[in-house]
């Protein structure tokens, strides 16, 4: 990546860490803790600063694209079930 744009990332980041308190909508946040791109522990600062409202599944030995990740499934069912168990029935 270019310069500008790992600036620009780390900019959004700590702005995310700022604004968490500041989140109005149940978030789910997950993360791998073998996530050579980004940092896990920032996820977990980021739903501590939330007041609540951001859930988090830190995945062990999990990298960086989750979904593609070989929890794969493990992650979509983890999704699915926060979903349900979040979302107001209609």
């Amino acid at each position: 990546i270019t310069l500008r744009l790992a600036r620009v990332l780390i900019d959004s980041g700590e702005w995310a860490l700022q604004s968490a308190d500041q989140i109005a909508t149940p978030t789910l946040v997950t993360h791998g803790d073998d996530d050579r791109i980004t940092c896990h522990r920032a996820s977990l600062e980021f739903a501590e600063k939330s007041q609540g409202k951001a859930a988090t599944i830190i995945w062990q030995g999990g990298k960086h694209d989750l979904h593609h990740d070989i929890i794969r499934e493990d992650y979509f069912n983890a999704l699915a079930k926060w979903i349900d168990a979040t979302e107001p029935c209609r």
